[in-house]
């Protein structure tokens, strides 16, 4: 039948059908069956409108075996494999497969006929012949042998293949492959052993597969194939299997669809309703459309709407019923006489039509038409031709008597015929009626002496194939011989009087392969045949020869489509082939007599006893077999109808969800038929849909909702169930999140249109795809999706299964979650302990530092029991150096242009570029009086909009749309001017026209534009387009790769060295822990170039293969995203990519392998901070470290156990470090440094990196017995500071008086603050100048780390009261504002409760990233904000963070200062954006309180918004006017450390001052020049000033003339003081500067 017209419109039917998946997100199956031919055609000539394509059968084999690996790996059966090839057919099959055949031999000798004629070369290799795909040839007997080695060497090589059962029914089996699987599936149904809720998967999607499966009544049963496109055929892209999309078509769901089609039947029937009697019934129906066995009946073609009114028959006649027409294979004649009595209606309806057409015809012409006058003349030519058999003798009489009658009976079953009133016209439609049929049976059946036997015979033969149908589905094959003698069926109306018939079927024979050969091919496949039976079809001496006509018709009969055409060939007989055979049987040779008999199926096992040597066939080399085989008869499996079970296995639970099998339960809804438009396969449907309407849900309010929701496991996107986790709920205005298990919620307002615009977008995403209405949507469920699962190591020795949750959450409608179903519980744990994972010789790869990426084997005793760690022992290999590739590749990548610069170098528009490089079509008129015209393009084709799509090497698409150049495109457009000039000066002159005429371009009658349109062939040969926005390496730069490469392997840096070590289990990754979707290292960043390792075992890259990264595809889902990877080696199964070498480059996913180069970039980028410790210390750590080896790897770990909630481990002792397995000594300052790289990068080595893009080292704090030396060391980390800056002070020699007046007075504070911050007193301009200049130089005279200098006590204590109190609860709310401020991804939140009865205060964090975090009760705001502020800080370790992270450039001016300030000077760095605490809110944890709206600004926004807040806070001071005076100095501590509240009392002291202020400003604003100058004199020297906040010191020192203007520049803007300066209210040096900026300014 219409197999994809068939399986489109259930799909538009029932929308709901198909599920669209990645290979990743497939379910589990216990058993996967592989229907193989369609992979063998697919494999072998996968477009046969291309006369050129030519094939290996080496390639062939290849292919077929990779796409069965594909499938397996995919689907991952845990039971069985079943593959089965199509053997010998049952006769009733074989006429079908003469009429493909011998059509697909005509269209290949049209095809290549018609290339002929148009000049294209043919390849003189012979065409691959798609007929040799039948059993019994010799490419089918290779691929039988091929099948069977492949299985063998799987078993023996592949783990996973080795935990189930294969077999394998090849051709020589006889039946059709679908049907073997489906003898097998009855077999193992009997079984005592059968699982009744055994998972099945099959491959394919005809719709004898559709048919097939539901016959099992299996309610997990799903059919598998590769995503489908209808509309306009698309050449298949050889894409990778991981990135292939795949269809999964859900029987269960077709089940519960079926039962929603029928379901007005409930009430109606006089019998139960049983829906495993509706499902027979359906799949009853299903065949009267036609199939591979039964011509349709006439007028029921799908696309008009067949199926439909097959079903409103049923519905119609089963009231009046006593039971169900097909039970279970077996068809009850009495019911189903009725209900083709009912069908024959149709009949009449669809002549209605053709009545209408005719007398409205009739009226036109005005003569009546006579059809049988027509029909006479032109059918006595050809009947002798299209038949053997002769014609009988007329009589028309007898033959419209019949037709009568049966016309009449129809016509009398409408009471309210339209031609009841006018008996004229009642008459004329009945004779017009069976003036119809008598057309039909005299041109379409070649009979014309029609009696009462011949239409008997008719209906019997037809209800006797829907018999035989019905046993073949249900119970295997009941008659190899018998067949369906006609190419069309009967009239409907003529299908009666069969209640009585006797239905019996002789079992018979298969036919054997040489048989079926002879009947099926045309003489075109003749070569395919033995030699001795090829004359059988050539000779015309033969006795057969006439069933092999070289030319034939075709007729459409009501099709559209040519394939669906009936291909008039006479049928075969099977006495005359049998006997024209028998004596060329004695002339087959040894061989071809082996290839012409039947054969077992074969069952492998895998064994541990090794088998020996298994003789692979040809291009393959020889293998060890693990193999065990056992064949098995097709007797063996053959079971008796009365022990079939027949509909649902007893004991199967249909209420049980099993994860992965979609259903319509657990959510009630209603379903109607309506014209929905529901997009399927990317088209609207144009016939009726089975809509779903959700009912609605009882009123409910958003805080009852969410306390039942938030933190449970619930299922959504019904009904393609996907489990996810519930993190909020949320209504049009306000949102309850998800805070902890103390506290479980908390509330937020959100914005109202967007929430709108949310749910708009799910509910048309239902309605349009899915065919679902959900109705009114109150609430949203925010749900953070199920990634997979994975092991955890919680304590020693012990693992578990944990989910993994997708971090970005998805919103779905309330009304759509489903939870608190009876779900089918399988945790896919296989592993109990750390012993059963690492077992001795396992191969894994390291996840922690320095060896990230390294191959490996655990070692003998893998586990240390006192530790828990794992013995393993990797490979460490220097990687090849890329640094020129990259800088190539760079050059490459700037050498494009925009299209404005490529045109103004080309001295063309803009426009013609444009033109050139896309289409430019010209219409080419041929010769004489025909005005038959082709039209051409004569552009380059470089660039797609509509699909997309550009040519790499030379466009490129911006992320804005526009088209960049590169300079392989312009010099290929220059040689096109060079050879046309003239071309291109007519296009210049209009060159925006869509299509020309071919004189308008080139000269009529000459041969230009043939010339034309063959160089630019020439130009654009081999060239492929690909999808915009890929990330790719230049052919170019991919050929320099591989040499790169190759030089390496051959090189010593190419050869590993083994390394012992003991690392945590975490830090490793074995193929076996691959129990789910997720990644070895979920937070690494890939980047071309990148250099990796394939962890996925038996897979068609080898496991440990290394490669570099040349292309990267990203897509809207992150996992998604595919790469393309050079291999360093090529490989079975590899292809060319980017003109990289021949099976040398492969596609993966992110799941598939391990970037190395990012692990190289963590360590590269913490090593370079790391060197600027001393080598010195490092020693001393070493030489501590051994005394005390707890403190060495304390910090390994810390950081992946914070992050995964993971108890920190006992420490490693000290046996447990790096061993070298070398002869060589390792130097012990590279011992040395590897101690202080994998103690150092602690944060680094886990497999979760947080950030990963701004890598830093953490300080090593040294233990106390590492410090021996006691007067060279400092004591404390503050004397250090304090020598630190004495050393900057001694290398200024500028400023020697200052350095030696500190010396001299250590007690002197206000000396030793001048010295700490480079303030000089009188004469020191010079000084302070060139000691600028020279900060960062040293000496290496004066570069003495063993010198201590003595701290003066007053210092001493001024640094003991910082230690005490330097971080605050305010500090670590400004460490945290600064850091997500430099971060630029948004601001963090702050919410208060109550806790308790004593008053105490929590506060809540709620971070961009929507975590939460929240602090210890307290007795004030403040407090509690830095409770919840450390915890944060911790948490994401900013003090590791914060020091090496990039400031970001200065606001412009006016968003913070007065437009006469001037900027910042270049060598200062901008003064910090000042931190206000958070605004307290006391809100009780009751539902009817909602927090208010705190958006966080847009990152690029996080400036301006903070100088925004500034400026209002400082806006709320009382205005300056000419007369007021500024301050002296500021009363209070800079804002980031001092709360709002204190901050005001400082507010009266500004006010007093203010008026003494005025004077100043008055005189500097009289005589601005001489202020200037002033300011010019004292600015180098007065870089700094110092000022201590006491009010009696103010009142006693005397305003110095440049105080008003530090105070005008903190009226604006008040810099971020030092924790030091603020600790004892210094001024800071912005401070400072920025004052003499002002000055300078005014």
């Amino acid at each position: 039948m219409g197999i994809p017209k068939f399986f489109r419109y259930i799909s538009e039917r029932y929308p709901c059908l198909t599920e669209k998946l990645k290979d990743y997100q497939i379910p589990e199956f216990d058993n996967l069956y592989l229907d193989v031919n369609g992979i063998i055609h697919e494999c072998s000539h996968p477009d046969d409108t291309d006369v050129t394509f030519r094939i290996s059968e080496e390639t062939i084999f290849k292919n077929i075996f990779r796409y069965i690996e594909v499938l397996f790996r995919m689907i991952q059966p845990q039971k069985l494999f079943f593959i089965a090839i199509d053997g010998v057919a049952p006769r009733a099959k074989i006429n079908q497969q003469r009429s493909r055949r011998f059509k697909s031999a005509k269209d290949a000798e049209v095809q290549e006929a018609k290339a002929k004629l148009k000049g294209i070369d043919i390849p003189k290799e012979k065409r691959f012949d798609s007929n040799c795909i039948t059993p019994g040839t010799l490419f089918m007997s290779k691929l039988d042998e091929q099948l069977k080695y492949f299985i063998t060497y799987k078993i023996s090589t592949d783990k996973l293949w080795q935990k189930c059962n294969v077999i394998f029914s090849g051709s020589q089996v006889p039946g059709e492959g679908e049907h073997k699987i489906m003898d097998y599936i009855r077999y193992m149904k009997t079984q005592p052993s059968y699982d009744v809720n055994t998972k099945h998967c099959l491959y394919g999607l005809d719709a004898d597969l559709i048919m097939l499966g539901l016959c099992t009544h299996e309610i997990h049963f799903t059919l598998l194939r590769e995503e489908l496109t209808f509309g306009k055929k698309q050449r298949k892209v050889c894409l990778t299997p991981e990135e292939t999309k795949f269809c999964l078509f859900h029987l269960s769901l077709l089940r519960e669809y079926i039962n929603h089609e029928f379901s007005s039947l409930k009430e109606k029937l006089p019998f139960p309703y049983d829906l495993e009697k509706i499902i027979d019934d359906w799949i009853l129906m299903g065949f009267l459309i036609g199939n591979d066995f039964i011509p349709h009946l006439p007028n029921l073609h799908i696309v008009h709407g067949a199926l439909s009114v097959l079903y409103h028959v049923y519905m119609d006649v089963m009231p009046t019923l006593d039971g169900y027409i097909n039970e279970s294979g077996t068809l009850r004649l009495d019911r189903f006489e009725k209900f083709m009595e009912r069908l024959s209606r149709f009949d009449v309806l669809q002549f209605s039509e053709y009545y209408a057409d005719l007398k409205y015809l009739e009226s036109k012409t005005g003569r009546p038409l006579i059809e049988t006058e027509k029909n006479d003349k032109r059918s006595g030519t050809s009947e002798e031709t299209r038949s053997p058999r002769k014609t009988q003798d007329k009589d028309c009489f007898r033959f419209d008597a019949l037709l009568r009658s049966a016309a009449d009976m129809s016509l009398g079953k409408y009471d309210d015929d339209e031609f009841a009133d006018d008996k004229s016209d009642c008459e004329m439609y009945t004779m017009e009626f069976v003036q119809c049929k008598k057309d039909y049976y005299i041109n379409k059946l070649k009979y014309e002496n029609i009696d009462e036997d011949f239409l008997r015979s008719q209906a019997e033969g037809y209800v006797r194939a829907i018999q035989w149908n019905l046993n073949y589905y249900y119970n295997g094959c009941c008659s190899w011989s018998w067949y369906y003698p006609h190419h069309y069926a009967p009239y409907i109306s003529d299908i009666k009087d069969f209640k009585d018939l006797k239905l019996e079927f002789d079992l018979g024979e298969p036919f054997l392969p040489f048989e079926q050969l002879l009947a099926v091919l045309p003489t075109y496949s003749k070569d395919l045949l033995p030699p001795a039976f090829q004359t059988l079809l050539t000779e015309e001496q033969s006795p057969i020869i006439n069933y092999y006509p070289s030319d034939f018709e075709t007729d459409l009969n009501g099709k559209k489509q040519e394939w669906e055409a009936v291909v008039l060939i006479p049928f075969i007989n099977e006495k005359d082939l049998l006997n024209a055979m028998a004596p060329h049987y004695q002339k087959l040779t040894v061989e071809e007599r082996a290839r012409n008999r039947h054969g077992p199926m074969c069952l492998f096992t895998y064994t541990e006893e090794n088998l020996g040597v298994y003789k692979a066939p040809e291009y393959f080399p020889d293998t060890m077999s693990y193999a065990k085989v056992q064949l098995i008869n097709r007797e063996d499996i053959a079971v008796s109808r009365e022990k079939l079970i027949r509909g649902l296995c007893p004991g199967v639970r249909p209420d049980v969800y099993y994860p992965g099998f979609s259903t319509l339960q657990y959510i009630e809804h209603t379903a109607s038929l309506e014209k929905a438009k529901v997009k399927v396969f990317q088209r609207q449907s144009q016939q009726e849909s089975m809509i779903l309407h959700i009912k609605p849900h009882p009123s409910t309010d958003l805080t009852t909702m969410g306390s039942k929701l938030l933190g449970k496991s619930v299922y959504v996107n019904w009904p393609h169930l996907k489990e996810g986790l519930v993190i909020g709920v949320s209504e049009p205005s306000s949102k309850m999140n998800l805070v902890d298990s103390q506290i479980k919620w908390m509330y937020e307002s959100i914005n109202e249109m967007e929430w709108h615009v949310l749910k708009k977008r799910i509910t048309e995403t239902y309605k349009d795809y899915l065919g679902v209405d959900i109705g009114e949507t109150k609430f949203l469920v925010h749900v953070r999706l199920l990634l997979g699962k994975k092991y955890i190591f919680p304590s020693k020795g012990k693992v578990h299964v944990e989910k993994h949750w997708n971090e970005t959450p998805t919103c779905y409608a309330y009304q759509t979650i489903v939870k608190d179903i009876a779900t089918h519980s399988n945790n896919g744990q296989l592993y109990t302990t750390v012993k059963d994972i690492f077992e001795p010789g396992t191969i894994c790869f390291m996840l922690g530092h320095p060896y990230y990426g390294a191959m490996g084997n655990i070692r003998k005793s893998a586990v240390c029991k006192k530790s828990g760690r794992v013995k393993v022992s990797v490979t460490t290999m220097q990687e090849p150096s890329l640094e020129e590739i990259k800088h190539i590749q760079a050059d490459y990548q700037t050498q494009y242009m925009h299209g404005s610069i490529a045109s103004q170098r080309l001295g063309i528009s803009s426009l013609l570029l444009s033109r050139i490089t896309g289409t430019i079509f010209v219409k080419q008129s041929s010769n004489g009086l025909q005005q038959d015209e082709s039209t051409h393009n004569i552009g380059f084709n470089l660039k797609f909009n509509k699909k997309n799509e550009e040519i790499p090497g030379y466009t490129r698409k911006g992320e804005d749309g526009q088209w960049f150049y590169s300079p392989k495109a312009l010099d290929l457009i220059r040689r096109y001017m060079l050879r046309c000039p003239i071309l291109f000066e007519k296009l210049a002159q209009n060159p925006t026209a869509c299509i020309f005429q071919e004189e308008d371009l080139f000269t009529k009658g000459s041969e230009e534009l043939n010339d034309t349109l063959a160089w630019l062939k020439e130009q654009l040969h081999g060239i492929e387009s690909r999808a915009c926005g890929r990330e790719t390496i230049e052919n170019n730069v991919v050929k320099k790769l591989e040499e790169v490469v190759d030089a390496y392997l051959k090189s010593p840096n190419n050869v590993g060295k083994i390394v012992d070590l003991q690392v945590q289990p975490y830090l490793l990754y074995t193929p076996i822990l691959r129990i789910s979707n997720l990644a070895p290292d979920p937070k690494a960043q890939t980047q071309l170039l990148d250099r990796i390792c394939c962890i996925k075992d038996n897979f068609t890259v080898p496991l440990g293969s290394k490669g570099t990264i040349i292309g990267i595809q990203k897509m809207e889902n992150a996992s998604d995203t595919m790469y393309d990877v050079l291999f360093d080696k090529p490989i079975i199964g590899g292809f060319s990519i980017n003109g990289s070498s021949e099976f040398r480059a492969y596609r993966l996913s992110a799941l598939d392998f391990i970037n190395i180069s990012y692990g190289q970039r963590i360590e590269q980028s913490k090593g370079t901070q790391m060197n600027t410790e001393s080598t010195e210390q490092w020693k001393n750590f070493v030489a501590a470290t051994q005394e005390t080896p707890s403190c060495t790897n304390t910090n390994t770990v810390t950081s992946y156990r914070n992050e995964n909630h993971l108890p920190v481990e006992a420490p490693m002792s000290s046996k447990s470090w790096i061993i070298q397995k070398s002869t060589e000594e390792i130097p012990k300052n590279q011992l040395c440094h590897k101690f202080k790289q994998y103690n150092a990068h602690n944060a680094q080595n886990s497999m979760n990196v947080r950030i990963s893009h701004k890598p830093v080292a953490k300080s090593v704090q040294l233990p106390q017995n590492a410090q021996k030396k006691p007067s060279t060391k400092p004591a404390s980390e503050f004397q250090a500071i304090w020598n630190e800056l004495h050393k900057k002070q001694e290398l200024n020699k500028a400023a020697p008086n200052v350095l030696k007046e500190t010396e001299n007075s250590p007690q002197d504070p206000s000396a030793f603050l001048k010295a700490v911050l480079k303030i000089s007193d009188d004469n020191a301009q010079e000084s302070v100048q060139s000691g600028i200049s020279k900060t960062h130089k040293r000496s290496n005279n004066t570069q003495k780390e063993d010198k201590a200098l003595d701290t003066p006590s007053l210092v001493q204590k001024m640094f003991d009261h910082a230690r005490q109190n330097d971080k605050t609860p305010n500090w670590y709310c400004s460490q945290l504002l600064n850091y997500f401020q430099l971060s630029g991804v948004g601001m963090p939140r702050y919410s208060y409760f109550g806790v308790g009865e004593n008053n105490l205060i929590q506060a809540h964090i709620l971070l961009p990233d929507k975590r939460i975090f929240v602090g210890d009760p307290c007795i004030n705001h403040e407090q509690a904000a830095g409770s919840a502020a450390k915890k944060v800080y911790t948490e994401l370790k900013l003090a590791n963070l914060l020091p090496n992270m990039k400031i970001f450039l200065p606001p412009p001016q006016h968003w913070y200062s007065n437009p006469q300030n001037s900027n910042w000077s270049q060598n200062i760095r901008p003064p910090a954006v000042p931190y206000f605490s958070p605004e307290p809110k006391l809100l009780q944890p009751f539902s009817e309180w909602v927090q208010k709206d705190h958006r966080v600004p847009a990152p690029q926004d996080t400036t301006k918004h903070n100088n925004h807040r500034y400026k209002h806070h400082t806006q709320s001071k009382p205005e300056r006017t000419h007369n007021q005076k500024e301050p002296k100095s500021e009363t209070k501590k800079c804002p980031t450390f001092v709360p709002l509240q204190a901050q005001k009392k400082s507010r009266h002291v500004t006010a007093k001052q203010a008026v003494s202020r005025g004077s100043e400003n008055q005189s500097a604003k009289d005589n601005p020049k001489s202020t200037v100058q002033h300011k010019e004199k004292e600015l180098p020297a007065k870089t700094i000033t110092v000022e201590a906040i006491n009010t009696t010191t103010e009142k006693q020192k005397p305003v110095q003339s440049n105080s008003n203007q530090v105070q005008n520049t903190q009226a604006v803007i008040k810099p971020k003081k030092s924790r030091v300066a603020a600790k004892f209210c210094i001024s800071t040096q912005i401070e400072e500067i920025n004052h003499s900026k002002n000055q300078s300014s005014t």
